[in-house]
């Protein structure tokens, strides 16, 4: 007979079980039943075998479960935790990977020569230059013809004009040519070298002839002046004719310099023709702005003399496009080129907010960004040249 507990077979007539010596002759409790495939003993309400996957016969209506989930049913739980702790490893993977890319573009980054005076991405825009009188202009090459223009077959209904807006007043157009007739070419002859020269820009900023520039004209990056006796010619067009090339109108010298800054100061002292100066110039007087409201996004202006295509005003418009060394720069779109160096970088106002230094003029193709020096770092030489000025 066989063992109702585990299921061995045993001789007939056995008091007691060969292997777990279960009392073969003693009443056997409805607690277990025995599977009739392996003969092990499972539970009374199991509706398949737990050794073999035998699916007993259910007295509720509930559908058996087949075998071969009964025989894997014990593998599930193991295979569903591998997939999740799988799934984990592939997540943690990514973000990882995600991480270092983050870390190596900061550690990439270039960083600015904080003893610099000029970041070394950017170069200064002073330019070599001859007398105005022996420059080529070269044109540029326009098309011949213009492409020929098809008409859509759309039809257009015919619109009724609306009214106009009036026309703008004259201020802000007034306030651009002020700007305009304030801005200067400097010139700055190299001793030693009579047909070579310098030139930048700078702003008028007194009646009596302080003009705002950069101390990178007179000085070379050695810090070697380029002639000894601090001189330069100041030429801007007629008054009545901005569109014309600049002419040299007057002697100049310089005054007083921020080189930690690359800002200087020049005052003009005679007539190019010689004699004693007048006591009126006729010079337009550049107003002077606060960069310290200037903000990421305004728009900026920036007037000079980069002598493209000629020598004469030349005016280039971008937006702030951010800040440098905790806001000793303004970076700009606005297009600064060679010999825009000490012009004036104007507010949406026309008003001096800070001077053109340099530009990026990387290789990389990462874009081309100027650098202007807030005009809050020459309050000193606009007060002095201010004060002697009587102004």
């Amino acid at each position: 007979m066989r063992c109702p507990k585990c299921g061995t077979l045993n001789r007939a007539g056995a008091r007691f079980c060969a292997n777990c010596r279960t009392n073969l002759a003693a009443p056997i409790l409805a607690t277990q039943k025995t599977c009739p495939n392996c003969h092990k003993p499972n539970r009374m309400d199991a509706h398949f075998c737990a050794h073999c996957g035998h699916v007993f016969r259910a007295s509720s209506a509930r559908a058996p479960i087949p075998p071969w989930i009964g025989a894997r049913v014990g593998r599930i739980p193991a295979l569903a935790l591998a997939g999740v702790m799988g799934l984990a490893l592939v997540i943690l993977g990514v973000g990882v990977l995600t991480l270092m890319n983050v870390f190596a573009a900061g550690r990439a980054t270039p960083t600015v020569n904080p003893s610099a005076h000029v970041p070394s991405t950017f170069v200064a825009h002073a330019t070599n230059a001859v007398p105005l009188s022996t420059f080529t202009l070269i044109p540029t090459a326009v098309p011949t013809a213009l492409p020929t223009m098809v008409p859509s077959r759309t039809l257009v209904p015919t619109l009724t004009p609306t009214a106009t807006a009036p026309p703008p007043t004259f201020a802000a157009d007034e306030a651009l040519n002020r700007t305009l007739r304030a801005t200067v070419m400097l010139i700055v002859p190299i001793e030693g070298l009579p047909r070579q020269s310098i030139f930048g820009s700078g702003s008028v900023i007194t009646r009596r002839g302080y003009i705002l520039t950069n101390n990178h004209l007179f000085y070379d990056e050695n810090g070697q002046p380029f002639n000894s006796q601090f001189q330069a010619y100041i030429a801007f067009p007629p008054r009545d004719h901005l569109k014309g090339d600049a002419e040299i109108q007057y002697h100049a010298a310089l005054v007083e310099s921020d080189a930690a800054h690359d800002l200087a100061l020049v005052r003009i002292t005679a007539p190019m023709e010689g004699g004693a100066l007048p006591s009126n110039l006729g010079l337009d007087v550049m107003p002077i702005g606060d960069s310290d409201t200037v903000e990421l996004g305004h728009v900026l202006t920036i007037v000079g003399y980069p002598g493209i295509g000629g020598n004469s005003l030349t005016l280039t418009t971008g937006n702030v496009s951010g800040f440098l060394e905790n806001e000793e720069w303004i970076k700009t779109d606005a297009e600064i080129n060679h010999g825009n160096s000490g012009g004036p970088a104007l507010n949406a106002q026309y008003e001096l907010i800070g001077v053109a230094s340099a530009a990026n003029e990387s290789t990389q193709g990462v874009g081309k960004l100027g650098l202007v020096r807030p005009i809050r770092f020459a309050r000193e030489l606009i007060a002095r040249a201010k004060r002697e000025s009587g102004e």
